[in-house]
């Protein structure tokens, strides 16, 4: 059970409503939105409908659900491939110095040859663009989602 103002927090986190009022609590079968409208007196007739079990209700709640499990999955994307950015590029980091100073390389990097080292700087560019890539469209989503 959550008890909140933070609406933003309530929308990603709630998949259940209960409206509390005159000392009985009943599930809400609405939106947030909805929920709004109820306690301010808007769209009465349609709110109440939904506060009483509406099917439309019911639809909102299954297609909030399944834009909170898409908005979880956007976001561990979003993480996912942020790590990996940031990985490659301390690894681009290492390339860039062993390329700059030969002698200060550290690892494998200091038996590499300039080409070689080249070479796997490429590699490393070509794999930072593509999570690039896959970290914008991830981010596009999400915000698609949560509007």
């Amino acid at each position: 059970m959550i008890v909140s103002h933070d609406r933003h927090m309530l929308e990603l986190t709630a998949d259940r409503l209960i409206l509390i009022d005159d000392g009985t609590a009943k599930e809400f079968n609405g939106s947030i939105d909805d929920y709004t409208d109820f306690i301010l007196g808007r769209n009465t007739n349609e709110t109440d409908t939904k506060a009483n079990g509406g099917k439309r209700g019911k639809q909102a709640r299954k297609a909030a659900a399944d834009a909170r499990k898409q908005n979880t999955a956007l976001r561990s994307t979003v993480l996912r491939a942020e790590a990996r950015i940031a990985a490659l590029e301390v690894e681009r980091t290492a390339v860039d110095r062993a390329m700059f100073s030969p002698k200060d390389a550290e690892g494998a990097l200091a038996a590499m040859t300039m080409t070689e080292l080249m070479k796997r700087r490429a590699q490393l560019e070509a794999r930072i663009e593509t999570e690039e890539a896959r970290w914008t469209e991830a981010s596009e989503k999400l915000e698609a989602v949560v509007g």
